[in-house]
């Protein structure tokens, strides 16, 4: 695999997430977005695009890897919605709770004014938390324990450096990383990258890599692991994908076993796809020097007349 030379690169073993986001070189997210739409990367750059909505999934991924990577501030990142609050949840004289806030499916329940004001003074007493129920603390629980015993399986997490943040710099500008693991032992490293994910197969899973550009989360991180540690030759990058189900189906909510049998799934890409995903990443990162240079953000082929396909029965 190419490596990248670098100036002055730095390792912060301690910098805060908001920090880390908030710098200016580029990461593999950014570079993903320039890869599909260079004028989508030039607005969300330019801060012209609002930040995606925030949905559970999310919400228990990054539960997930606070749980995993940081467990000192689990309980001070969530608010847990009282049981109490369901619709189905009876009193203690058996009269249903008068202000109703979670539907039996656990959606919230808005209708009314006393539930918008009970919701507002709620997220209000929660800020800067992570709002969820109960169960889907219990579900994050058994995912972080599957992932903890194949984690174990593949370093020694001790000795390993925990979202330690990397910044170089080389002749195509600055770069930043944040690996979730990195296991640094001689001439070699290994970076391992939680993942949780709504595939039920490990062939889905692929699937959701391929879509989601997880090869290049690998090669950018590589490029920044060979720089800020020039005495590493090789570096290993293995995915730790983890099924992450449904906390509600239709009409319903879901009760979790701290003992669910979650299926993870260890991927890796072959050497030639990291040789070659490497080339095209730095392709990318000429473009974006080239397209910094010009000002010109237009997306290929914008406002070309194309062809459509009808497809037939």
């Amino acid at each position: 695999m190419n490596q990248t030379t670098a100036a002055n690169p730095e390792i912060i073993l301690d910098l805060p997430p908001e920090e880390y986001h908030a710098r200016p070189e580029l990461s593999r997210s950014q570079g993903k977005r320039a890869m599909e739409s260079p004028a989508d990367y030039h607005a969300e750059k330019m801060g012209w695009i609002p930040p995606l909505p925030i949905t559970d999934k999310l919400n228990e991924g990054e539960l997930t890897h606070t749980l995993l990577l940081e467990p000192h501030r689990f309980n001070d990142s969530v608010a847990i919605i009282p049981e109490e609050w369901y619709i189905d949840k009876p009193s203690e004289d058996g009269i249903e709770t008068a202000v109703r806030l979670l539907k039996s499916n656990g959606a919230r329940n808005t209708r009314g004014e006393n539930q918008e004001i009970a919701w507002r003074e709620f997220e209000e007493s929660a800020a800067g938390k992570i709002i969820v129920k109960e169960d889907q603390i219990t579900k994050v629980r058994g995912m972080v324990g599957a992932l903890a015993e194949h984690l174990g399986r593949l370093m020694h997490v001790e000795h390993a450096h925990c979202e330690p943040s990397l910044i170089w710099y080389d002749d195509l500008g600055g770069c930043r990383a944040r690996p979730d693991y990195l296991l640094v032992s001689g001439n070699s490293a290994l970076v391992v990258d939680i993942k949780t994910t709504g595939a039920k197969t490990g062939r889905e899973f692929n699937k959701f890599a391929q879509r989601l550009g997880y090869l290049w989360q690998d090669v950018h991180y590589a490029a920044g692991v060979h720089a800020c540690f020039p005495e590493v030759e090789t570096v290993d990058f293995i995915f730790l994908a983890i099924h992450n189900p449904p906390t509600s189906s239709v009409g319903k909510s879901v009760t979790f076993s701290e003992n669910f049998p979650h299926k993870v799934w260890p991927r890796k890409y072959t050497a030639e796809d990291r040789e070659r995903g490497a080339s095209r990443w730095r392709a990318l990162r000429a473009e974006l020097d080239e397209r910094e240079a010009s000002g010109d953000w237009s997306d290929p082929g914008a406002g070309q007349i194309e062809t459509l396909t009808q497809w037939w029965d």
